[in-house]
């Protein structure tokens, strides 16, 4: 159940994304695309009041897993620089290369802290199941390829093509 109302959540954000910031934009100017987050935060917590328990056990013998949670911010934080910093520096600058050589050593000690975790942030048995781990992995390819083209399309709609947001927005829905 929860993952069908999250699939249908993702669809309909995907579909209706696009044509409502093309509309927004064209009407309001792209400052007003900040002004969506007021009506969805508030639905978003009237919906968590009414679906979410009040009361949940909380464990006793639970300890948040510190040290993976250090681990995977650097090495999210060390990716999403080297990511940004490469059409600015180029691919061959130290500080890309480093920031990508500090993402891969924290990821590999990421994934040694999460093997020997008596609590982890991330349990990897779960990726022993084959069907979860294919099904992880194509799902996360899917989202790749969705990503890049709902990224690059937009700006080769209305920068090479000449469309404007709106029906740009359109022909991506």
């Amino acid at each position: 159940r929860a993952l069908g109302i999250m699939a249908t959540a993702q669809g309909l954000g995907f579909c209706l994304g696009p044509v409502l910031g093309g509309y927004i934009n064209d009407h309001l100017g792209w400052h007003g695309i900040f002004f969506v987050n007021i009506p969805v935060g508030i639905f978003t917590i009237i919906a968590a009041i009414k679906t979410i328990p009040s009361r949940q056990p909380v464990p006793s013998d639970r300890r948040v897993d510190l040290s993976g949670a250090v681990l995977i911010f650097i090495c999210l934080s060390a990716l999403i620089y080297a990511l940004n910093s490469i059409s600015g520096m180029g691919l061959k600058n130290p500080m890309v290369i480093s920031g990508f050589v500090i993402s891969a050593v924290t990821f590999m000690l990421f994934i040694i802290q999460e093997k020997r975790a008596s609590n982890p942030i991330l349990d990897l048995s779960l990726f022993l199941n084959r069907d979860f781990a294919f099904a992880t992995i194509s799902a996360l390819c899917v989202v790749f390829v969705y990503m890049g083209l709902i990224f690059l399309l937009p700006f080769y709609l209305s920068m090479v093509r000449g469309i404007d947001t709106m029906h740009s927005g359109l022909m991506l829905m």
